[in-house]
């Protein structure tokens, strides 16, 4: 796709190059991240037929321009349904189906664990929409390819439904795709230039990399040390471990077959592929024998999952005399900005941005605790922070969950901030917390 004056064009614009590619004037579209979906609306909301948006983000105003052909499918339980209600309470109008009894986050496999409930509200509101006064046209496609940095999947006839990548749920809209395609033409898209690779790899551009990797550090990795990654996601930072020690390989793990495509694609770009070792699996069940790996590493993984059961396979696969090194997520401390925030509006948002964990997950100082209850030795480690600058591309990841969190009033105000900020050239940042412990088995 070419540039004009060099600039680079945007996630919407190769979206909608894809859309173009395969003949389509408008589709149907599917989305979890907010980022993305905003992002195609200002590039082109003439061409959205539809959006139908799983989970919560942004501010439900940022949408208006797709109001009446919008439909949110949201968990009734956690973080998720508590943010939707509290917009809910200035916007009743907007349509949203909820999905019982269930706490919903972004590693959430929504599709997989609520197939039907999924299937009957989406099929019946594209049916509503191709009922509409200008339905998109019919249409039968069948491939795959790039386009715009863009990689796509189509299959099916009927009108054009596009899924964009559903976070980070490991099965994706695989489970749907079949009862979909029965009416519809599907085209799954993928690639680094979308959520959530995107924000993966921009997390790692960011001061998180030093933080995670500082603590590695702790356990003096060596190049001749055997090394796994248990969770690695995109390899941001798998790919970093394998330079930072020079290594001739390391293994990355991950439950998620999209994400492990992705890494590959990513390494394979920077000539890394043959020094990384890539294999689906559970952080809960690990496919390795004990004593497998000299170092045992995983970052933000343990919040999303049992972390008792994860813990338990961390020590199991690695050595005797090797070390176990975790990072996670820490709800239980604030957020930090310098911002010039008014002091009720910093209050709430240094207490409400910091992130959600699964019902049995780890994301606070327990984790010490965990470490000794597991056997582990030498204990070190503590909390820490990883600051994002306003002039970052992550800084519009951690912006979108801190705005999730507020009113429409509190969030136009917070953007009031952010660009006084931007305008008088200071350095703005937000930190994030994290537990991090290093133990010797």
């Amino acid at each position: 796709m070419s540039t004009t004056d060099g600039v680079l064009p945007t996630v919407g614009e190769r979206i909608l190059a894809v859309l173009s590619h395969l003949g389509l004037d408008k589709a149907h579209f599917c989305c979890r991240e907010s980022a993305d979906a905003l992002n195609l609306l200002a590039s082109g909301s003439a061409r959205v037929a539809s959006l139908t948006m799983l989970g919560t983000g942004s501010q439900l105003s940022d949408f208006d321009a797709v109001s009446g052909r919008m439909l949110w499918l949201v968990g009734d339980a956690g973080p998720a349904a508590t943010r939707m209600r509290r917009q809910l309470a200035e916007r009743p109008d907007i349509p949203v189906r909820w999905l019982l009894d269930y706490p919903e986050f972004m590693w959430s496999d929504t599709v997989a664990e609520r197939t039907q409930e999924v299937v009957d509200a989406v099929m019946g509101f594209l049916a509503k929409m191709d009922a509409g006064a200008t339905p998109s046209e019919s249409v039968a496609l069948s491939g795959e390819g790039e386009v715009a940095g863009i990689t796509f999947r189509a299959a099916g006839s009927g009108t054009p439904v596009v899924l964009l990548p559903l976070g980070l749920s490991a099965r994706q809209w695989d489970p749907l795709l079949s009862q979909l395609q029965a009416q519809h033409c599907t085209v799954v898209l993928g690639g680094a230039h979308l959520q959530p690779v995107a924000n993966l790899e921009a997390r790692a551009d960011s001061a998180y990399s030093d933080m995670a990797l500082g603590v590695l550090d702790l356990a003096a990795v060596k190049a001749d040390k055997s090394l796994i990654e248990v969770g690695c996601g995109s390899g941001a930072l798998l790919r970093r471990i394998a330079q930072r020690i020079d290594a001739s390989s390391v293994t990355g793990l991950d439950v998620n077959s999209f994400l492990l495509r992705e890494a590959r694609a990513l390494a394979a770009q920077q000539n890394l592929a043959d020094r990384l070792i890539l294999r689906q699996g559970s952080a809960e069940n690990i496919p390795f024998p004990d004593s497998s790996f000299d170092v045992t590493f995983s970052s933000t993984v343990m919040e999303e999952v049992n972390a008792d059961r994860m813990m338990a396979e961390l020590v199991r696969i690695t050595r005797p005399g090797g070390r176990v090194v975790v990072v996670v997520r820490a709800v239980d401390r604030p957020l930090w900005t310098n911002l010039q925030l008014p002091a009720g509006l910093r209050d709430k948002v240094e207490h409400g941005g910091a992130g959600g964990r699964a019902q049995h997950g780890c994301a606070d100082e327990s984790l010490y605790r965990r470490f000794r209850d597991a056997g582990l030795q030498a204990i070190r480690g503590g909390p820490s922070w990883a600051c994002v600058q306003l002039s970052e591309p992550y800084w519009r990841n951690v912006e979108d969950r801190v705005i999730a969190t507020l009113t429409s009033e509190e969030a136009q105000e917070w953007r009031r901030c952010v660009e006084a900020a931007r305008t008088e050239g200071l350095p703005a940042w937000i930190a994030r917390p994290f537990h991090c412990a290093v133990g010797l088995k």
